[in-house]
């Protein structure tokens, strides 16, 4: 798909910036959970850190940020009634790591 490529190409554009900069990243990946991941290896690796905001992807997938410095950001997804993939990474990651739960009204 060209514009998978394209999003693909801009945001490991973006990326670069951070580092260049040295500021962190906030990341929303939506059906986009491998391309995200293997851009972010390549391309990031935690150079500065940051969020991976909005998180609704399994525990494997949310270990591999974690142990590239990034926080993991769980946020009002959970209190959806078809949230059993994001509540068993929350009850399995964030009473022990960098996890941050953000509700807003």
């Amino acid at each position: 798909e060209p514009e998978r490529e394209i999003q693909k190409h801009w945001f490991s554009a973006q990326l670069a910036i951070a580092k260049k900069t040295g500021l962190p990243v906030i990341i929303h990946s939506r059906d986009a959970a491998k391309d995200t991941l293997d851009i972010m290896k390549v391309e990031h690796n935690g150079a500065t850190g940051g969020v991976i905001h909005c998180f609704s992807y399994g525990v494997e997938m949310a270990r591999e940020y974690l142990n590239m410095g990034y926080y993991i950001g769980i946020g009002g997804v959970l209190t959806f009634k078809n949230a059993k993939k994001a509540l068993a990474t929350h009850r399995k990651l964030c009473y022990t790591v960098r996890c941050m739960r953000l509700f807003t009204s």
